[in-house]
């Protein structure tokens, strides 16, 4: 099996995204959300429910974007994982995406976004296509990091936890059957 990458010709280029990649995990392993204090200076109160609505959406952007990076190494896109053996548990991440975002937030998650493709992948999630999960999280991602959405259509802090736990474990078990792979 190819996996889009070789280190006959130069190991640099490899040993740089192995490193975007680590660096991108550790951040997202190490991340837990933000710690709130109020801004007396500026009149800002921030309430517990946005502290615990915008940790959420981090420990999301921050997961997804290490997945991201670990499928760029493989010369590859999230639309493609895993890229190995491994069999992530999507219906489990699915279930707990669906017990936080209920129907209407669903519609404002694909009303933000621009991309047919995603906005389609929405769609099969939203049927019940457990598979497509990743377009939601790809797209709490999206909505979070270029502010197409408050936190009011978002994600719980649990649900947040939840899918940074699938995302990071996903990565080390997608890393581990590749490697398993080549001793094979």
């Amino acid at each position: 099996m190819s996996w889009g990458f070789s280190i006959e010709s130069s190991p640099v280029p490899h040993v740089k995204m192995l490193s975007s990649a680590a660096s991108k995990y550790r951040l997202a392993k190490y991340c837990d959300g933000l710690m709130g204090t109020d801004d007396v200076s500026e009149g800002v109160k921030l309430g517990t429910d946005s502290i615990e609505g915008y940790s959420a959406q981090l420990m999301v952007m921050l997961s997804f974007v290490a997945l991201e990076t670990h499928q760029r190494m493989l010369g590859s896109k999230w639309q493609d994982f895993p890229k190995s053996a491994a069999k992530p548990d999507f219906s489990k991440a699915a279930k707990g995406v669906r017990s936080s975002l209920k129907d209407h937030q669903l519609a404002s998650l694909s009303k933000a976004m621009s991309d047919d493709r995603l906005k389609k992948r929405i769609k099969k999630f939203q049927d019940g296509d457990d598979l497509q999960v990743l377009a939601i999280i790809s797209a709490l991602r999206n909505s979070f990091s270029h502010g197409k959405m408050g936190i009011s259509n978002s994600i719980s802090l649990e649900c947040g936890r939840e899918i940074k736990s699938f995302l990071l474990q996903s990565i080390v078990d997608d890393t581990e059957a590749i490697i398993s792979s080549f001793s094979e």
